[in-house]
């Protein structure tokens, strides 16, 4: 597309979330969060994107999984629940001649079994979409899994958080990367995580319906341990500033069987307490 077209085309989608540089001096006119997308690219200047394949979730407009591809990722896959962003991220990828392939309106809580589905279904993919597919004949569902997840500005809109990380360790290889950033609270005590209420007392995080939770950083990393990840302490960074909910980014690392508690694997993978597809075969 040249630039004119890429003007005109921009203007007829009535929301942005992220800013995205479609060419020289074009750039979708997304929301005011400068300062996290900031944090962000500080913290994820540590993970080596080369050849990688990556799962972006939350991915919306597809900021995240653009710059995944700019950043040398050899192959990368957008995911969303919701399914009205897609549009906006269909002409973004024609706009940057990119080859990220779009996965939308897609149950968060159900990664493994969605994603099984969708790397099977090389028809749906080939002739809806039009992209270039994987091939996935003859390969099992471990070696499937992403070397890289990028889980931004989710967590805290996820009304079971824990499920959030164990669904998304199940699409993951082991010694694969998470790259994290979510709302937390400062306080950091005990290992805690603030309620955001129900809607008539809602404000204890953001006045916002669709944000549920805060957890703390001692909170956040015994999450992660107990969905079988491993947190790079030396990558975590937060926005500086005085109020009690602010927001942080860390890495971690999917670890195995061998680096849990015995005790531990044995929960996480008992169908009977956890929903959906769990870590068996791993």
């Amino acid at each position: 597309m040249d630039r004119q077209t890429i003007i005109d085309r921009m203007k007829q989608f009535p929301f942005w979330y992220h800013k995205i540089k479609l060419c020289e001096d074009v750039v979708t006119p997304g929301r005011d969060f400068d300062d996290i997308w900031a944090l962000i690219r500080t913290v994820r200047r540590r993970i080596e994107y080369s050849g990688k394949v990556v799962l972006d979730l939350g991915a919306w407009d597809g900021m995240w999984s653009f710059e995944a591809e700019a950043l040398g990722a050899g192959i990368v896959v957008a995911l969303d629940c919701a399914y009205e962003p897609l549009r906006n991220f269909l002409f973004c990828r024609d706009a940057l001649n990119s080859q990220a392939i779009p996965y939308y309106n897609v149950n968060m809580y159900a990664l493994q079994d969605g994603l099984d589905v969708f790397l099977n279904d090389n028809r749906f993919i080939d002739e809806r979409l039009d992209i270039p597919r994987l091939n996935v004949e003859g390969l099992s569902r471990t070696d499937r899994r992403f070397d890289i997840v990028q889980h931004m500005g989710i967590l805290y809109h996820m009304r079971d958080p824990l499920m959030s990380l164990i669904q998304t360790r199940s699409v993951m290889k082991t010694g694969g990367r998470l790259l994290l950033e979510t709302a937390y609270v400062r306080n950091n005590q005990i290992p805690m995580m603030v309620f955001n209420g129900p809607l008539q007392n809602r404000g204890r995080i953001y006045h916002d319906h669709t944000s549920w939770w805060a957890p703390n950083i001692e909170c956040i990393k015994e999450m992660l341990y107990a969905s079988l990840f491993r947190v790079d302490n030396g990558t975590i960074e937060t926005i500086a500033g005085d109020n009690e909910v602010s927001r942080m980014c860390l890495i971690a690392e999917a670890v195995g069987r061998e680096s849990v508690d015995e005790q531990l694997w044995r929960e996480v993978t008992r169908r009977f307490r956890n929903s959906g597809p769990m870590l068996t075969g791993m």
